[in-house]
């Protein structure tokens, strides 16, 4: 089970390109001992409506780095 926190409204510019603007969902994640809270967000791949999950972590402790994490990995995956 998952309870909302909160919305928090997220720009990332990434060498003055838009990499990504939206609102991160914050949810209180209780049925997992692992993970306590967790971010999710919706983005296009291509015309396409995705939806991501970011569990929080030691260094993924924000809506922003949640972002990051997700944008740095769609990234390397490219490379």
């Amino acid at each position: 089970m998952a309870r909302h926190i909160t919305s928090t409204p997220v720009i990332e510019i990434f060498e003055d390109s838009l990499m990504w603007e939206g609102v991160v969902e914050t949810f209180d994640v209780a049925c997992n001992p692992n993970t306590k809270r967790c971010y999710g967000f919706a983005y296009r791949d291509d015309e396409t409506l995705q939806y991501a999950t970011i569990a929080e972590t030691n260094e993924v402790n924000s809506p922003k780095m949640a972002v990051k994490t997700f944008i740095a990995s769609r990234m390397q995956r490219q490379i």
